[in-house]
């Protein structure tokens, strides 16, 4: 058996099979001494149970000697597993924290983003107002044209709807069908100069519609 191994596993298998073979001798041993006091003449059985004695202390020395080995052995197996495990732990964790950061760029991209849409909508909300005060007489009544507001588009629209449970609100608002909300307002305004610059009889045929 190699005292020393580079390979701590290859050491352990070593000390391990070193061992079983000692103790597989050893019975060995216990039997042919048995069978040399059975069998031999005379006085003949002392040489030959000297000789078994001597083999079977070496032995068991041998064997204290393996155990001890693989002992040893598999509390460095032990002690390289958990370092190994503190490794790949370290190198997961520089990982981690080199990840961080684009993660944290993402939301504060995505804070500032939300602030820009809460500020433009409250923009929205208060150009769209503005459109449907200070009516002159010589106009129809305003709200005659109400449907033509930005906030009757219904993701605007202030009113309560019930909806099922869903994901939470920002994944929702991501994961919806491009929204466009500036084409769909740019159509309203467009139709609402159109019906203002229209005949009266277009209003009320709207209305009607």
């Amino acid at each position: 058996m190699k005292i020393f191994c580079a390979d701590p596993d290859a050491a352990l298998q070593a000390a391990q099979a070193d061992l079983q073979a000692a103790e597989r001798r050893i019975g060995e041993l216990q039997i042919e001494r048995a069978a040399a006091i059975e069998e031999a003449e005379g006085g003949e059985y002392i040489n030959a149970v000297t000789k078994f004695d001597a083999e079977l202390v070496r032995l068991r020395a041998s064997v204290g000697a393996h155990r001890d080995r693989v002992t040893a052995m598999e509390a460095k197996h032990r002690r390289l597993a958990l370092a190994r495990r503190e490794e790949e732990k370290a190198a997961f964790i520089g990982k981690l924290k080199a990840a961080l950061p684009r993660r944290q760029a993402a939301v504060e991209r995505l804070d500032g983003a939300l602030k820009e849409a809460a500020e433009g909508f409250k923009e929205l909300a208060a150009a769209d107002e503005a459109i449907f005060v200070n009516w002159p007489d010589v106009m129809p009544p305003a709200d005659r044209f109400s449907y033509l507001r930005a906030d009757r588009i219904p993701a605007l629209s202030p009113m309560r709807k019930h909806r099922p449970m869903s994901a939470g609100l920002i994944r929702e608002l991501v994961n919806h069908v491009p929204f466009d909300f500036a084409a769909e307002v740019e159509k309203r305004s467009r139709e609402l100069i159109e019906e203002l610059e229209g005949p009266p009889a277009s209003i009320a045929d709207r209305e009607v519609a």
